[in-house]
């Protein structure tokens, strides 16, 4: 029975021993970080004249040939790898010789787009045409898929956004023009 009681004795002494060590580390680890929280939270704004930093953001595209990049970005969409489902930015970057960060700031500055817009708006003129040339032999879902999107969804709401219409409507207004 003493055996019994030792053993019990023993379990507890050492769950105590293991949660005084975990609030030490605890406290320990809390120690190191609270002066740099403070220091961080005691910051005084500095009122002084504004850094070039801010005034002049550091261009990113300044050393590349930009003719070269436009040459790539006309066979990109040529080639229509907008219409690959699986594409990312990373991708995109790579095609046009840019670094991923780059490429992202050429879409935003100087094609005044993002990523995903760039690529949806693509992928609806790709519809356009998909609807223009098959007449009716494509169901809506084909051209979903043949246009690179993976869900009608997002099929749906791109249409919205860059078509004006759904792409039940986008279709009758092109069949019934024959244009785009």
């Amino acid at each position: 029975m003493s055996d019994s009681k030792t053993f019990i004795h023993t379990k507890k002494n050492k769950t105590l021993t293991l949660s005084l060590y975990r609030a030490v580390r605890n406290f320990l680890k809390i120690a190191e970080i609270l002066p740099f929280f403070f220091k961080s939270s005691l910051k005084i704004p500095n009122h002084s004249a504004p850094s070039t930093e801010s005034k002049n953001p550091r261009n990113i595209l300044q050393n590349i040939d930009l003719q070269k990049v436009e040459f790539k970005l006309n066979e990109f969409l040529v080639q229509k790898n907008y219409t690959d489902e699986e594409i990312r930015l990373p991708d995109f970057a790579a095609a046009i010789g840019l670094s991923t960060h780059q490429a992202s700031h050429y879409l935003n500055k100087k094609l005044k787009t993002n990523f995903s817009d760039f690529i949806n708006f693509n992928r609806i003129e790709e519809a356009k045409r998909l609807i223009l040339i098959g007449d009716s032999r494509f169901t809506l879902l084909d051209i979903t898929f043949e246009s690179g999107f993976n869900s009608i969804t997002t099929f749906h709401r791109a249409c919205i956004k860059f078509a004006g219409c759904s792409p039940k409507m986008l279709r009758k207004k092109i069949l019934e023009n024959k244009s785009l």
